[in-house]
């Protein structure tokens, strides 16, 4: 069964439980600022690695979360820009199509710049990051 979500609790990922640790309701549309993007040729095939920041109005927390792709299949990367944001990604199990080699797609569905085939998404780290003086 296909299942396209934003939230982390609904998918079988690599380091999940970080995540949710750090942000129990952890919602991928609350990535934003890019703060990295990567992209690695080896192997045992391409990898993406991507880093942005996580912000969670509700509780004032935020964090830099990274994400690795491996075994990247297909990829459409944003148009670079000075600075570059996320909105509305959204993961998408898709091992029921048999697509050699892809489990996932990852997709901004919002700008449409960012989509990522792969065999796995891995949650690699959750930095929590410091909230700067008279921020709420």
């Amino acid at each position: 069964m296909k299942m396209r979500t934003h939230f982390l609790n609904k998918l079988p990922l690599s380091g999940k439980r970080a995540g949710l640790e750090a942000f129990p309701d952890f919602d991928f549309y609350k990535l934003s600022r890019v703060i990295s993007l990567l992209v690695e040729w080896a192997e045992s095939g391409a990898e993406i690695v991507l880093i942005a920041t996580y912000q969670d109005a509700a509780t004032s927390r935020a964090a830099d979360v990274t994400l690795r792709f491996r075994g990247v299949q297909h990829a459409v990367l944003p148009k670079i820009s000075p600075i570059l944001f996320l909105s509305e990604l959204e993961i998408e199990e898709i091992r029921s199509d048999q697509l050699e080699g892809t489990n996932y797609r990852t997709k901004e569905f919002c700008e449409g710049g960012l989509e990522v085939m792969s065999s796995d998404v891995v949650i690699e780290a959750v930095t929590p990051l410091r909230m700067m003086a008279g921020s709420s």
